[in-house]
C-alpha cells in the first residue's frame, strides 16, 4: 500500500511538472513566437537581408515601400528622402525599428496556423505620418541638419517625423555618413536652450505661491555667486507671463534661487522630460537634467535650459501635448495597422497638474501672439529656444508648441542645428509644416 501512494505521489510529481512545463511553454509561445518568426536567419521570413513579404503605406494610403525579393521604395525620390528615417536603407546602416517589431504580421505569419497559407495574409503596415507633410518638412528645412515632429496630441498618433540630411536610398551613397544615417527625429538630444523655461516655469508655477503675481527684474544681466547671467534685452519689470513671451534670462535666473532643487529635478522626472518614448520598437533618446552637484549660477543655467541639460525631440513633445492636454497626452505611436493589430490610443498618467497646464497654455498663446506672430492661421501656443552649444558654434534653434483646437490638435517640435534664433528659424518651418497637417487630416 505505501508503495502504492508513494508511485501515485511520483506520477502526480511528474504530472504537475509536464502541465508546469506546458504552461510555461505556451505563454513563452503567446509572448515571444511572433519574434521567433521573424529572427532574420529565418528562410520563410527573410529573402537574403529583406523581409520576404508586406507593404506600408503613410496616413492616406499611398504606398511608401514594398518588400520582398526586389525591395521597391516610393516612386518620388522627394517622399524616398523624406521617409529615410522610418523605412530604412537598402544596406542596414538606417535602421527601421517598426519593420523589424512587426515584421511577423507583415509577412503574414499567423499564430494558429504558422506560416502555412502565409502568402494569403500578407501585411500591409499603415503608418501615422503623411508623405506630403513628410515633404513639406523636409524642404522646409532646407537642407539645414534637424528635425521636425508633430503629433495628435488627442490621439498621439505622429503625422511628420522627419530627419535631415538624408538621402535617397535609390540614390548615390552618401559622403557624410555619420550625420546622415542618424535619426534626429527619435535618436538624438539636443541642448534645449529656452525652451526648457516651459518646465522651469511650471515648477515656478507649483512650488511659488504667488508666481502669477509678482514681478521679476532684468537689468540685462545679473549676478549670482559672483558670476553672470546675461539676458537678451533689458526687460525691467516682468511678470511670469512675460518673462516666458520675452525669454528672459534674468528673471528665470531668479526663480531659480527660489526654487527646490530637489523638488524640481522630481519633478522633471515625473512629468517624464528626460524619459525616453517607447512605441511601435522604436526607443527614443535618454535626456538628462542632473543639478545635484550644480553650483548656484550652474543650476540657474540649467533652469534657463542650459548647463548640462540635454532633450530628446519626441519626448520633450510629448511634455508640451502634456501642456496642450490640461495635464495628461497622448503615448505618441507611429504604426495606425498592420494584420490584425490595430493602434490604440493611451493616455499617460496625470502629470502636470491641470491648473498649471492651463495657465502655460494661456502664457504660450500670448507669446504667440505678441512675439512670433500668426503661425498657419491657427490659435498657436509656442515657445522659442536659441541653445548654445560649443563655443564658436553657432547655436541651435529650436521650437515647440501646439495648436488651441479641437479640429486640429496638432503638438510640435522643430529643432534646427546652427540655426540660432529659434523665433526666426523655426517660426516659419512651424508655419509650413502645421498647413501641410491641417491638408492632410481634411483629406
Amino acid at each position: 500500500m505505501k508503495k502504492l501512494s508513494l508511485r501515485a505521489i511520483i506520477v502526480l510529481i511528474l504530472v504537475a511538472a509536464l502541465l508546469a512545463g506546458l504552461t510555461l511553454y505556451l505563454v513563452r509561445y503567446t509572448l515571444y513566437a511572433e519574434r521567433w518568426m521573424a529572427f532574420p536567419g529565418n528562410p520563410h521570413a527573410y529573402s537574403g537581408t529583406e523581409l520576404a513579404a508586406g507593404t506600408v503605406t503613410d496616413r492616406g494610403g499611398e504606398t511608401l515601400l514594398t518588400l520582398g525579393e526586389d525591395k521597391t521604395y516610393a516612386e518620388s525620390a522627394a517622399v524616398r528622402r523624406a521617409t529615410l528615417h522610418l523605412l530604412g536603407d537598402r544596406s542596414g546602416n538606417v535602421a527601421s525599428p517598426a519593420l523589424k517589431r512587426y515584421a511577423a504580421r507583415l509577412i503574414g505569419y499567423d499564430p494558429v496556423f504558422g506560416m502555412y497559407g502565409a502568402e494569403k495574409r500578407v501585411g500591409t503596415m499603415e503608418l501615422t505620418v503623411s508623405a506630403d507633410v513628410q515633404t513639406t518638412a523636409l524642404q522646409a528645412l532646407d537642407g539645414r541638419p534637424g528635425t521636425v515632429l508633430v503629433c495628435n496630441y488627442r490621439t498621439g498618433a505622429i503625422l511628420c517625423a522627419v530627419s535631415s540630411p538624408t538621402f535617397d536610398p535609390d540614390g548615390a551613397a552618401p559622403e557624410e555618413t555619420d550625420a546622415v544615417y542618424l535619426n534626429r527625429a527619435f535618436g538624438a538630444v539636443y541642448t534645449p536652450g529656452s525652451i526648457f523655461k516651459l518646465v522651469t516655469a511650471a515648477a515656478a508655477l507649483e512650488q511659488l505661491p504667488d508666481a502669477e503675481t509678482r514681478l521679476w527684474h532684468c537689468d540685462g544681466t545679473c549676478e549670482i555667486g559672483g558670476e553672470t547671467v546675461v539676458c537678451n534685452g533689458v526687460h525691467g519689470d516682468v511678470t511670469l507671463k512675460e518673462a516666458l513671451a520675452r525669454s528672459c534670462n534674468c528673471a528665470f535666473a531668479g526663480i531659480a534661487q527660489e526654487l527646490d532643487r530637489e523638488s524640481f529635478a522630481q519633478s522633471v522626472a515625473s512629468w517624464n522630460v528626460t524619459a525616453p518614448c517607447e512605441f511601435d520598437g522604436v526607443v527614443t533618446a535618454e535626456g538628462r537634467f542632473d543639478v545635484a552637484d550644480a553650483s548656484d549660477v550652474d543650476f540657474a543655467w540649467a533652469c534657463i535650459g542650459q548647463h548640462t541639460d540635454l532633450v530628446d525631440p519626441c519626448a520633450y513633445l510629448r511634455f508640451v501635448a502634456t501642456l496642450a492636454g490640461g495635464g495628461t497626452a497622448a503615448e505618441p505611436y507611429l504604426v495606425e495597422r498592420v494584420g490584425s493589430y490595430r493602434a490604440h490610443p493611451k493616455q499617460t498618467e496625470p502629470t502636470v497638474q491641470p491648473e498649471t497646464a492651463a495657465t502655460l497654455a494661456e502664457y504660450m498663446r500670448y507669446a504667440a501672439e505678441t512675439v512670433y506672430g500668426d503661425i498657419a492661421g491657427l490659435p498657436v501656443c509656442a515657445k522659442s529656444g536659441t541653445a548654445e552649444v560649443a563655443e564658436g558654434e553657432a547655436a541651435n534653434a529650436n521650437f515647440v508648441g501646439f495648436v488651441q483646437s479641437e479640429e486640429y490638435p496638432l503638438a510640435f517640435c522643430i529643432t534646427v542645428e546652427g540655426g540660432g534664433s529659434g523665433s526666426k528659424t523655426c517660426a516659419p518651418i512651424a508655419d509650413t509644416v502645421l498647413r501641410a497637417c491641417v491638408a492632410a487630416m481634411e483629406d
